[in-house]
């Protein structure tokens, strides 16, 4: 696992799928990647113990919105999915926690943060880069600078019942 802190373990929610749209699942516990404290040229170097992306049990995520033409390459789910949560949430709040404080961050660090997460999870450098690659390149012609998050969204999270899964 490296820099995660515990394993993923989620589940499909068919009510939230139903009113966002879209397939999504739910995170039902919450986990931690501890992060590198830089990023040189796109890659990390020294490694921080108080710098982490945390993701809350209860997250609703779509693990990664990957085009048709390209899902047979690049799967959303199997054992790469922690990474696309970690990046969810990294667009969703453009934020993460250094010393015990909130700091922001930018959408281009949130997509560098998808390449690390990738790599920490055994990812190829060269599928990681081409994943990284697209998606930053998304996120260039969709010119997308602000948090991704939604109030439909948030909502199902907030309401959501921790005692259906226990």
């Amino acid at each position: 696992m490296s820099n995660y802190s515990g394993p993923l373990h989620i589940k499909y929610d068919p009510v939230a799928s139903a009113a966002l749209g879209t397939p999504h699942v739910r995170l039902l516990s919450s986990f931690r990647l501890y992060l590198p404290q830089t990023v040189i040229g796109n890659e990390w170097t020294a490694y921080d113990p108080d710098t982490w992306i945390f993701c809350n049990a209860g997250m609703l995520t779509d693990l990664g919105t990957i085009p048709d033409l390209f899902r047979d390459m690049f799967p959303s789910g199997g054992k790469y999915s922690q990474a696309y949560v970690v990046h969810d949430q990294a667009c969703e709040y453009l934020s993460i926690t250094v010393g015990g404080r909130p700091k922001r961050i930018t959408r281009q660090e949130a997509d560098l943060i998808l390449l690390y997460a990738l790599q920490e999870l055994g990812m190829p450098k060269q599928e990681a880069y081409t994943i990284y690659n697209a998606v930053a390149a998304y996120q260039m012609v969709r010119q997308i600078t602000q948090p991704s998050t939604t109030i439909m969204k948030r909502r199902l999270e907030a309401a959501y019942n921790f005692e259906d899964i226990l």
